[in-house]
Order: C-alpha cells, then structure tokens, then sequence
C-alpha cells in the first residue's frame, strides 16, 4: 500500500465509522414484547432519517471491506453452532455488522464493530506516517515508481491482448523486465544520458 493508498483508507473508514454512529443514533429502537422467543426474528425497524443511512451504508460496504484486507486487518469471524443444536458452519465481516449485528449463530455488539473500524483507521493512520517520508516527499520515489510502470508496459499490452496477468508475476516475466531495465538504460546512456557519479551521489545523499 502507497502514503496515498493509506491516506483515501484513513479517510474512507472515518467517513464509513460516521455513518455508522449517525444510522445507529437514527434508527428507532424496537420495544421487546417479551414473546420474540416465539416467533421468526424480524429485521429491526427502520425510519426516515436511517433509511438513506442504511443505503450509504451499504453502497460502502464493498470499499471498506477491500480496504480492510489491503490493510491487512482482519474483520472476518466464524459462527459456530451450539453443539447440542448443530448446524453449519457460518462465515460473517464485522464491517457489515453495522446495519445488522445479527452474526450467524450469534450477535455481536455495536462495541465490537466500532472496535473493528477503528482497527482499520489505526493500520491506516499507521501506515501513513510511517510512507510520509519514505514516499510522499521523496523524489526518488516517484521516479522509481516512474520505471517501475514503463518496465510494466508490455505487460499491460499483452494482458489486453487476452494473455494472462499470471504471466507477468512468473519467473520468466520478472527475467523480461530485467532485461527490460538494462535494454533501456543502454540506450539511454547511449544515445545522451550523461551521469556524472559526483552529482548521483549528492541526490543518494
């Protein structure tokens, strides 16, 4: 993940941890009859104010789950039957228990998602501290990065021609580049590119 990667995550995930405390201050709270027991569990009432909540919600989902795992912050948790009950196994994301916290076999707090979401923030807030120096304001960086996605151009040409991303990540593609890299530093160094060693060393520096 880049400084500018982390940045958007940090942002996304507060924007998406707002959300959440603003639907579940909105939605109205369901009155317990003391007969739930004997019924189907019934979705939560909704009201004017958390339905388009609910939706945002939703629609960010999918973001901030990709996020999470860019992060590397696990959000996902199994649901296990009791054992005198049985029944599968279930798989769940933290993340998505903000509009339901209705988890498989079990239920899960608001405490808990919040926890998760602020996880996500750390990690982000994280690595972007740690990425402001040795990306954002460094120079190098950025031309790095500048040869790194010439050294990647064929690549892209060939995936748009039908042959698979695999390729590029396989021994023989990493060769390519390799080979790439010297190809192109012959020609530049040939046809112009003067280096002085005296004024590389200052940039290292």
């Amino acid at each position: 993940m880049t400084f500018f990667e982390a940045k958007r995550a940090e942002r996304v995930m507060n924007e998406y941890l707002d959300l959440a405390l603003r639907y579940w201050h909105a939605k109205p709270k369901r009155e317990p009859t003391g007969y739930e027991w004997m019924a189907d569990p019934q979705p939560d009432p909704e009201s004017a104010d958390s339905l388009p909540l609910r939706e945002q919600l939703n629609k960010m989902y999918p973001k901030v789950s990709v996020l999470a795992e860019h992060l590397g912050v696990p959000t996902k948790v199994t649901s296990y039957p009791a054992p005198a009950i049985g029944g599968p196994v279930l798989h769940g994301d933290l993340l998505d228990c903000v509009i339901d916290q209705h988890l498989g076999h079990t239920s899960v707090s608001k405490v808990e998602v919040v926890d998760a979401i602020n996880k996500c923030i750390g990690m982000a807030q994280s690595l972007r501290e740690h990425l402001f120096w040795k990306q954002a304001v460094n120079p190098l960086y950025y031309v790095v990065m500048a040869a790194g996605f010439v050294l990647r151009i064929p690549f892209l040409i060939l995936e748009q021609a039908g042959i698979p991303h695999e390729v590029e990540k396989s021994v023989w593609g990493q060769i390519f580049k390799v080979l790439e890299f010297v190809a192109l530093a012959w020609v530049g160094l040939h046809y112009g590119l003067k280096v002085d060693p005296a004024e590389f060393l200052k940039i290292m520096k």
